[in-house]
């Protein structure tokens, strides 16, 4: 039996069950490139120059000092915000928007894809009341404010700041902001409310330029707040000017530039179509119903952050440079979901990915590994239903197993259903003992 475990691997399975069950959770990937291909989007072809490429960059990071986080999906030279550091896990870090109202319509914004947002863009949350909702908000390390664009309404904004600085005095505080209205004043007060840093979400033009003006905007800031951050996407075609661009920012000495994954949002699917983009493939390395909202992954993205990390490497930058991918996004949330969990003896919780996972074997092996187990004199935890012929184990026996068995992982996450917690199998991936490394692998 033959199934594509991946979008670019077909794999051979021998045991009829695990082909079924892998199957199942195959299906709803299916269902996504179909609600892609209905837009009139595609999903790049596997290419295998392009892998090569990706492995050769990341090697080249490796060996220059590059520092890898979050399972190798955030990487980083010189400084890192705070903020940054807590995304991770994202419980002592919070952020808000109080509107969704924005001077600027960039075709590429996640905002539209946000729950609510045609409400958001006409009224406003009360996040002062939200705030005071919060368990103990002077353990927070991270707290900011986002848009849509906060300096529409700088009164609230300033109140905001203010709350936040006397409730959650531990607290990195950041805005994000396109810098469009940014001037002396507002700069003044943002640092009258102790503001930590402030992140220009900046929109390059075509070509990867920014104007003058804005990087004026951006210099002028350095006299106010400590930290100032230039987060924008890397738009595939763009590597020549955004090198250009970060030369400038260098020169300046700027705190540092997050260089984000672009990204799909789910609307204005015809400008992507228009220039060409396709997404990446295998989009997502778990599939899952994530609430982040800003998409899928534009295919070639992710390589040319990459190079651009090298050439601050390879340049001597001074300033802080990091990729955010997609994938570091989404970690949080599984975080969330899973800790707190008790697991089973036969369960881990992955500090990988934070996914609680589980080892299985299937059929005519499964009662051999039930035997294996039972022979061992400090006794294994498992699970053995022969009924269905599947033995459920810890993932770090797999080293006891003889070599030529097909294990299978199972990646689980905690959903809430009706009033209960309830564990919810997503994936299974194909292993054999011969090439499982616990380190690596979980």
């Amino acid at each position: 039996m033959l199934i594509n475990l991946d979008t670019n691997n077909i794999i051979k399975v021998n045991e009829r069950q695990f082909f079924e069950d892998a199957l199942m959770y195959l299906r709803p990937y299916q269902q996504l490139i179909n609600d892609i291909n209905s837009l009139g989007l595609e999903i790049a072809d596997f290419d295998e120059e392009l892998a090569n490429k990706k492995r050769s960059l990341i090697d080249s990071l490796r060996q220059k000092g590059a520092k890898f986080r979050n399972n190798d999906t955030s990487i980083h030279i010189n400084y890192l915000s705070e903020a940054c550091l807590e995304c991770k896990k994202g419980d002592r870090s919070i952020t808000y928007f109080y509107s969704l109202a924005c001077n600027r319509d960039c075709y590429f914004c996640s905002n539209k894809n946000q729950e609510n947002y045609d409400y958001y863009v006409h009224n406003q949350r009360d996040i002062i009341s939200e705030l005071d909702q919060v368990k103990n908000p002077e353990t927070l390390r991270a707290v900011a404010v986002t848009g849509g664009e906060p300096l529409l309404d700088t009164e609230k904004l300033f109140h905001i700041l203010s709350s936040v600085d006397d409730k959650c005095p531990m607290a990195h505080t950041r805005l994000y902001t396109n810098g469009d209205l940014i001037d002396y004043n507002i700069l003044e007060n943002l640092q009258r409310n102790n503001l930590d840093e402030i992140r220009f979400s900046v929109k390059p033009d075509e070509n990867g330029k920014l104007d003058e003006s804005k990087i004026q905007k951006i210099i002028l800031a350095k006299k106010y707040i400590s930290e100032v951050v230039v987060e924008m996407p890397v738009i595939p075609g763009s590597l020549s000017e955004m090198k250009k661009l970060l030369n400038v920012l260098n020169e300046y000495e700027i705190t540092g530039v997050n260089l984000l994954e672009f990204l799909f949002p789910w609307v204005s699917p015809k400008e992507y179509i228009k220039r060409g983009f396709k997404i990446k493939n295998k989009p997502y390395e778990i599939f899952y119903s994530y609430t982040y909202a800003g998409g899928l992954p534009i295919s070639g993205s992710e390589e040319e952050c990459l190079e651009l990390l090298l050439h601050g490497l390879e340049n001597n930058y001074s300033i802080g440079l990091h990729y955010c991918s997609l994938e570091n996004k989404l970690t949080s949330q599984i975080y969330s979901q899973n800790s707190g969990i008790k697991t089973l003896p036969y369960e881990i919780l992955s500090d990988k990915d934070f996914f609680i996972k589980s080892a299985k074997v299937y059929g005519k092996n499964a009662k051999d590994v039930k035997n294996t187990f039972d022979k061992c004199q400090e006794g294994i935890f498992y699970n053995y239903d022969p009924g269905l012929g599947v033995i459920e184990f810890n993932p770090k026996d797999i080293k006891r197993l003889q070599q030529n068995i097909e294990v299978a992982i199972s990646y689980n996450i905690v959903e809430q259903q009706s009033n209960q917690k309830v564990l919810k199998e997503i994936k299974l991936d194909l292993t054999y003992p011969n090439i499982f490394e616990i380190e690596k692998d979980i």
